[in-house]
């Protein structure tokens, strides 16, 4: 079987392989806004205004790369809707592991480009295109095995997560500021220590069925706060914000990236802001 673009109302073009490493990231209708502590308010407009992008590349025989080319370009200039669907057997989440493996998506093409001819297979054109899919409700945690127990990170709830193959990576934002005056001395604004901003960045390894549990955590929470645990000596906000097991989180982005590496492998990005 091949996956498939089809307009609705007859006009269908193939696709012979999708190439694994594909970009996901799912975005949200958040607004932030500075505030007199060390956390930003988020203004969230709500799961109605969620999309999310993907990123592919694409390869196709020689004799349908006209074909997928003049199908692109009508849909993607008059930015009408297509219906994306891949095979369930590709193992392929076109939109993330929010939804089941051969699901057929209403998408847009945001953009698409011709990377030329590839050696091997002999003849073949590689295509990079990205896609929109508005979320919608349907969305769940996908069904499957694998779900298995890699680590001792919980985020949100979800637990058995291994821990970051970098470690963390703490981002402390310090409230103070350094001014020269006109006689060259310094002076200092300090608006002391519980202001300080402290957040940190994260990628994390997730089977299929562990991202997706993680994923949708996330985006039911969206910009509420919730619970990271780590193991001890991890000082995922710095040596600044201590040795503890429990700090309460939130989403320090409008986004969460992902990218599919190989079967039952995502690596997922996470930057969160240390509340409390």
């Amino acid at each position: 079987m091949q996956a498939t673009f089809d307009d609705g109302i007859g006009n269908i073009v193939e696709i012979d392989r999708i190439n694994k490493g594909y970009q996901v990231e799912i975005n949200f209708p958040f607004l932030f806004a500075k505030n007199t502590g060390p956390v930003q308010n988020i203004y969230d407009s709500g799961a109605d205004y969620d999309y999310i992008t993907s990123t592919f590349d694409l390869e196709v025989p020689v004799t349908s790369a006209e074909t997928l080319t003049t199908f692109f370009e009508t849909y993607a200039r008059n930015q009408s809707d297509v219906y994306f669907t891949v095979p369930e057997s590709w193992g392929i989440y076109p939109f993330g592991p929010l939804y089941d493996l051969g699901t057929t998506f209403k998408c847009s093409i945001n953009s698409f480009e011709n990377k030329g001819q590839v050696s091997s297979p002999y003849l073949y054109h590689v295509f990079t295109i990205e896609l929109t899919h508005q979320r919608t409700s349907a969305s769940s945690v996908i069904s499957g095995t694998g779900c298995g127990d890699h680590g001792n990170l919980t985020i949100n709830g979800v637990s058995a997560i291994k821990f970051p193959q970098r470690l963390f990576e703490p981002d402390i934002q310090y409230s103070y500021s350094t001014n020269l005056t006109r006689n060259g001395t310094s002076y200092i604004r300090n608006r002391s220590s519980v202001n300080d901003n402290k957040n940190v960045s994260m990628d994390l390894w997730c089977g299929d069925v562990k991202a997706s549990q993680l994923i949708y955590s996330l985006i039911n929470t969206r910009a509420g706060d919730f619970t990271m645990i780590v193991k001890e000596n991890s000082y995922p906000f710095g040596v600044e914000a201590g040795d503890n097991k429990t700090f309460n989180c939130r989403l320090n982005s409008d986004s969460i990236k992902m990218r599919h590496n190989d079967f039952n492998n995502w690596n997922v990005n996470l930057n969160l802001v240390k509340v409390s």
